[in-house]
């Protein structure tokens, strides 16, 4: 659906009052088609969902996956109210939904911020306990587990794109990437977001907002919690003069998570994540949807730190982070 449609959806929808508004895209990441629409005061943020998501591979995806999306922003904003943008409109017939938008004069992309060197570790804690909230809060909770119980999205979006193919460009770990891609299809311990990346994080000075919601289901925890600190690791990466001031983001994260989490059994769930950390890393390398801010020799140092701690099946937390920052140490000298 082209957008000259979706802004007659809103004239008829009388949220606006022309259809002539002031139209400009808006940066969301792959896979879904974002825009601003201006009349006057009002400012309106519309996300239809992309069939091909805009990368290098061929990467498709039922668009459907729109309502998953806005079923999710709605029912944050009856458990954790402001976590999420407002959902103002949907047509889930046509795959597209109408939030508010938040000035980015007040809010700041915390990735961008991340990638512009401030490493405020404020923004790292709200954003832990954010994710504890989420997860905490649904672990036993009817109703969501009922309405988020379609991993479907999770697989084509997650665990086959980023496990399965990497396992498949990287046969020496092909089996360790596609049995985790199988548990964390059928482990269902409580809600996930799926792509909780500080691209999807929005900080004001009292207010945390997440968005992209399209693969939230029922899952394993550590799937959110490895990717956010597969993100911070490497940043820790790239960010070079100013590595030292991003050391302390991950532990800060999982210590913060772990205190509001409430979760009961913490080192079982430290040990998954450790492990996805390690497969999320070469994921982000080889996988279908890599950063785009590393050369080849930082993919290169990514792959053999990966390999090493594969190897030697080390999957404890601290223990990564530790291996992690001394060997940028040793690279950097």
């Amino acid at each position: 659906m082209n957008r000259s449609h979706i802004i007659k959806k809103l004239f008829e929808n009388r949220l606006i009052s022309s259809q002539k508004p002031e139209i400009r895209s808006l940066e969301g990441g792959v896979s879904s088609d974002i825009f601003l629409v201006t009349v006057g005061s009002v400012r309106l943020v519309v996300k239809q969902a992309l069939e091909k998501l805009k990368v290098k591979d061929d990467w498709f995806s039922d668009i459907r996956r729109n309502r998953t999306e806005r079923q999710f922003a709605e029912y944050m904003q009856q458990i954790l109210p402001g976590s999420v943008p407002e959902v103002i409109f949907a047509d889930d017939d046509l795959n597209f939904f109408v939030m508010e938008y938040l000035d980015p004069r007040s809010f700041k992309n915390w990735k961008e911020q991340l990638l512009g060197g401030d490493f405020d570790p404020k923004t790292t804690r709200k954003a832990a306990e954010l994710l504890a909230d989420l997860h905490r809060l649904n672990r036993h909770q009817t109703e969501a587990r009922a309405m988020f119980e379609d991993k479907s999205y999770f697989k084509n979006l997650r665990t086959d794109p980023y496990l399965i193919t990497t396992g498949e460009r990287h046969p020496e770990f092909r089996n360790i990437f596609f049995e985790e891609a199988e548990r964390l299809n059928h482990q269902e311990e409580t809600v996930i977001h799926g792509d909780f990346s500080p691209k999807n994080i929005l900080a004001s000075n009292n207010r945390v907002v997440l968005l992209d919601h399209e693969v939230a289901c029922l899952g394993d925890p550590a799937f959110d919690l490895a990717f956010l600190l597969n993100h911070l690791h490497l940043k820790m990466l790239w960010s070079k003069t100013r590595r030292q001031s991003c050391e302390n983001l991950a532990p800060i994260f999982w210590k913060v998570y772990f205190e509001k989490a409430g979760e009961e059994s913490p080192q079982n769930l430290k040990d998954r994540t450790g492990k996805l950390l390690l497969l999320l890393m070469l994921a982000r390398i080889d996988g279908k949807s890599p950063v785009e801010y590393f050369d080849e020799p930082e993919k290169e140092f990514v792959r053999s730190f990966v390999s090493r701690n594969l190897l030697s099946r080390n999957f404890e937390l601290s223990a990564i982070n530790k291996n992690w920052i001394d060997q940028l140490k040793t690279e950097t000298s």
